[in-house]
């Protein structure tokens, strides 16, 4: 199946282009000016004096805004004054970039002693970025500059690695090369450039040592080889972009043995996934862990990660119909993607968690700031020291109608439920509001569309110029026979509903998380006071929809109870006493919107 890319996919008015407008009107210039204020712009300007601060992942930062800006431009939004400034940036890379054509901001500045001789600090990861970057740009302007320096880098990158094999190590610590080596050579037409990701996929398993101090080669999926793979370990942003690249190669060489590592990986990562879409629960390593190993007030969820799996399931998608993939896909977008930028688009979420108790903070009273356990922060900042996540976000939203359609040999795709049009088919939906799809087109020229079914849809409909009894469902999509002109109404018969996790995600036991139709919920003690663990709600009663014009999507208020807390002792042979309340839930992705305040995705139920 072919995946339909975004500037075929023009978006309608609605929730889904407000937020790519944010995206576009805020976010991007936030990014830029936190970028210009640290010196990462600096970095690729060389402007680097002793005592400046300068870091080996400048350049993917960077790489990345410019590839969110290079989206934009290409689906017709005017982004000349960023423009200018990605132009002089260009310039400067040409200008600086060594005469065999390395381009290393940190390496040429700081340790040109020590290039291709790290594994670990990034220099093929932002030879990637450099390179996903340099397409976007080239596509969007058709200015060359850009791309030739970025093939200079990769011919010179293949020569010392693949040829001579002359650098000091294999296979790159961090991967994001192999799969932009793939696209540059999709891009190109050059094979050279396939035969090298090829290599640093292949060879990954070959004479590798831990390429960080506390781990072993698990955590960058060096342990064996990618056919081998069964299970998602280790950095799970390395390990989702090094699964991408595998994807694109199996597509790529009709390799089933690849496909199928894919699929025992994906099967793996299922029981490794929050309800949110998030993956990498653990702080340390910024890691997969066992399997149900689910915690919610450590979460660490990286907002890279969710948008990586993301990119992923893009690639997953080209192997045929199945649902699987556009489900999480649709459960990143409304929960793990939304919830790292907060709703004035200024400032970012690093870690995603799924429970926020304030007083966990610093609890520790005898031990030093620097000792604290490690929790996520409470509050979105506008930078970290490592600022991956913002830049990824700018892309990840610049692309967002990547994700909606595809075509297959006799009929359009329908795999994301988002206001929009392509290629005469128009999409009118408020899907997060009401379930429901309208699809037409006066000149459509297949017999059939395919519309995908959500899992969460238990009672799923078609009217209009095809009845329901007229379609069949393959690998979890509706295959619906259209005529030249047609006008259908898709009804998923959304509504809200508690979800139940695994006895064996010890976290969640005896808990439920609330869901309306793609969107996870949660309660924030601003609505519910302290202690909302001392909340039950009632799974038995249908919570009531209200309306916030904040984010024009439901809040929920369900009926519960409260327990009471002890007054003069700790424990007690007498069961806490109740009382009837109310409580208020809001999307996951709009909490610490309003300052401060505990959280909760996983409530008690009675």
């Amino acid at each position: 199946m072919k995946n339909i890319r975004f500037c075929e996919a023009e978006l309608a008015e609605g929730f889904w282009k407000k937020r790519y407008e944010l995206n576009r009107d805020v976010s991007l210039a936030c990014v830029r000016d936190r970028f210009e204020e640290s010196g990462r712009m600096d970095a690729l300007r060389f402007k680097y004096k002793t005592g400046d601060s300068l870091h080996f992942f400048y350049d993917s930062d960077v790489a990345k805004w410019i590839e969110a800006v290079a989206y934009l431009i290409e689906a017709g939004n005017d982004m000349h004054e960023y423009e200018e400034v990605i132009d002089a940036l260009i310039d400067s890379m040409e200008k600086h970039r060594r005469s065999d054509g390395y381009l290393n901001s940190y390496f040429q500045q700081i340790e040109p002693e020590n290039v291709f001789r790290d594994r670990d600090k990034h220099e093929l990861y932002c030879a990637g970025h450099l390179m996903e970057a340099a397409i976007a740009y080239d596509r969007a302007t058709g200015k060359g500059k850009f791309l030739r320096i970025v093939c200079d880098y990769a011919d010179l990158i293949d020569r010392v690695f693949r040829q001579e094999k002359t650098a000091g190590f294999t296979t790159s610590g961090h991967p994001e090369i192999e799969l932009a080596l793939y696209k540059l050579y999709a891009y190109t037409g050059e094979k050279r450039y396939l035969l090298l990701s090829e290599y640093f996929v292949f060879e990954r398993h070959k004479n590798v040592q831990p390429c960080r101090d506390f781990a072993n080669n698990k955590y960058d999926q060096c342990e064996m080889s990618v056919y081998d793979l069964a299970l998602a370990e280790g950095h799970a942003v390395r390990a989702v972009y090094l699964y991408t690249a595998m994807a694109q190669l199996a597509f790529e060489r009709k390799d089933a043995a690849l496909l199928e590592a894919l699929k025992r990986l994906f099967a793996d990562m299922k029981k490794k996934m929050y309800v949110t879409g998030g993956i990498g629960s653990a702080s340390v390593g910024e890691s997969f862990t066992i399997d149900y190993d689910l915690p919610n007030l450590t979460a660490y969820s990286e907002s890279c990660a969710a948008i990586g799996l993301a990119f992923l399931c893009l690639e997953m998608q080209k192997f045929g119909l199945n649902d699987e993939y556009g489900d999480i896909i649709e459960k990143i977008l409304y929960n793990a993607g939304l919830s790292p930028v907060s709703l004035d688009g200024k400032k970012f979420f690093y870690e995603n968690p799924l429970e926020v108790r304030l007083k966990e903070i610093a609890k520790q009273t005898s031990v030093v700031s620097g000792s604290q356990p490690k929790l996520p922060i409470p509050e979105r900042v506008e930078l970290f020291w490592c600022s991956c996540c913002p830049p990824n976000l700018n892309r990840f939203y610049a692309r967002l109608g990547d994700f909606i359609f595809g075509e297959e040999k006799d009929g359009l795709v329908v795999h994301q439920y988002i206001a929009s049009a392509c290629r005469g088919l128009q999409m009118e939906t408020e899907y997060a509001l009401d379930g429901k799809v309208r699809l037409c087109a006066a000149e459509y020229n297949f017999p059939y569309l395919y519309v995908r079914i959500p899992r969460w849809a238990k009672d799923f409909h078609v009217s209009g110029s095809a009845a329901s009894s007229d379609f069949e469902k393959i690998g979890g999509y509706a295959r619906i026979p259209v005529a030249k002109t047609f006008d259908v109404v898709l009804d998923f018969g959304i509504r809200p509903r508690f979800i139940y996790a695994d006895p064996r995600v010890c976290d969640d036991v005896g808990r439920c998380a609330l869901a309306y139709g793609p969107i996870v919920y949660a309660a924030e003690s601003a609505d519910n006071g302290n202690e909302l663990n001392s909340l039950l709600v009632n799974t038995d009663l249908t919570p009531r929809a209200v309306l916030n014009e904040k984010y024009g999507l439901y809040d929920f208020c369900a009926d519960g109870e409260r327990e009471e807390i002890f007054k003069d002792e700790l424990y007690s042979e007498t069961r806490p006493k109740r009382s009837e309340c109310t409580i208020r839930f809001i999307p996951y992705f709009a909490f610490a919107n309003r300052g401060k305040t505990d959280m909760l995705v996983w409530i008690r139920h009675n």
